[in-house]
C-alpha cells in the first residue's frame, strides 16, 4: 500500500520550489544584462544557479554573523526579498537593454533556444532524467510505515552532511560569528576544514519550514544538472573552430555561424548609435 502523502508535505514542497527558484532568477537577469551575448542563453542560465546559491547563503551567513550570531529566520526572509527585488529591476533592465536594440527579450529567448545544439537539448534532458531520479529515490525517503530510508553512494557522506546541517540548528554550530571558524562536527575541539556553505544553505531552508530532504534534493539536482551542461558549454568553446569528430564538427560549425551572426549584429548596433549621436 502506497503512502499517503500529507498537507505538510505538500505545503513545505510548495515553499520549497519558490526558495530555490528566486537566488538563480536574480542571478540569470544580472549575467543576462552585464554579460549576455558573450554568454549565451543556456550558459545565462545555468550558471544562474551556482552563483545564485553562492550569494545568497554568504549574504545570509554575514549578516547573521554579524548581528544574531545564529540562523535567524527574519534575517533569511529578508535577504530571499531583496534577492527577489534586484531580480525584478535587473529583469526591467534587460527588457530596457533590448528595447533599446529594436529587440524583444522574450523573442531573443526563444530564438536563443531555436538555435541552440540539439545534442545540448540531449544532454540536458538525460541529466534531468538521471539525477532527479537518483536524488529523489535515494535521498531521505519515507515509505509507507514512516521509517526514512537513503541508499547507494548516499551512504557514503550523507550522515556527515546531515550532522553539519542540523550543527547550525540545534548543534555546536549553532551560534557562530565571523571571527571564528564554525567548529568540527567530526573532532572535537578542532574548527572546521570542509567548505560548509552548501550545508549552511541547507539549513537556512530547514530553519523557514522546509524538509530537509527538500533542503537537500532540489539544489543537488539543479547544481549537478549544471555541472554537465556547462562542462559541455566550455568545451564547445575550447573546441572551437577545431576539426574534430562529427558532434565537435558539427557544434563548431554551428558557433562560428552564430558568432558570426552575433559580431555583425553589434556592428550594426554601433552603427546605429553612432547615427542617432550625430
Amino acid at each position: 500500500m502506497a503512502r499517503q502523502i500529507t498537507i505538510w508535505e505538500i505545503a513545505s514542497t510548495f515553499n520549497s520550489f519558490w526558495f530555490q527558484l528566486i537566488p538563480p532568477f536574480m542571478a540569470f537577469f544580472i549575467l543576462m544584462f552585464h554579460l549576455y551575448p558573450r554568454l549565451s542563453f543556456v550558459e545565462c542560465f545555468w550558471t544562474s544557479f551556482a552563483i545564485g546559491y553562492i550569494l545568497v547563503t554568504y549574504l545570509i551567513y554575514i549578516i547573521c554573523g554579524l548581528t544574531v550570531e545564529q540562523v535567524d529566520v527574519y534575517v533569511i526572509s529578508g535577504v530571499y526579498i531583496f534577492a527577489l527585488l534586484v531580480g525584478f529591476i535587473y529583469f526591467a533592465k534587460c527588457v530596457r537593454m533590448f528595447k533599446k536594440k529594436r529587440k524583444s527579450l522574450k523573442d531573443e529567448i526563444l530564438k536563443e533556444i531555436l538555435n541552440e545544439s540539439k545534442w545540448l537539448w540531449f544532454l540536458t534532458a538525460l541529466c534531468c532524467w538521471y539525477f532527479g531520479d537518483v536524488y529523489i529515490s535515494h535521498i531521505l525517503q519515507k515509505d509507507e510505515k514512516g521509517a526514512i530510508w537513503s541508499g547507494g553512494s548516499v551512504w557514503a557522506d550523507i550522515a556527515f552532511h546531515l550532522n553539519v546541517i542540523t550543527s547550525f540548528l540545534h548543534g555546536k554550530n549553532k551560534h557562530f560569528n565571523l571571527l571564528e571558524q564554525p567548529k568540527s562536527t567530526i573532532y572535537a575541539g578542532y574548527p572546521m576544514s570542509y567548505p560548509f556553505i552548501p550545508d549552511f544553505h541547507s539549513a537556512t531552508l530547514v530553519k523557514t519550514g522546509m524538509t530537509i530532504r527538500n533542503s537537500i534534493l532540489f539544489s543537488s539536482i539543479a547544481i549537478s544538472v549544471s555541472f554537465f551542461v556547462l562542462l559541455y558549454c566550455f568545451t564547445r568553446r575550447v573546441l572551437f573552430g577545431i576539426n574534430g569528430n562529427m558532434i565537435t564538427k558539427y557544434n563548431g560549425q554551428y558557433f562560428v555561424k552564430k558568432h558570426e551572426d552575433r559580431e555583425e549584429e553589434e556592428e550594426e548596433e554601433e552603427e546605429e548609435e553612432d547615427d542617432d549621436d550625430f
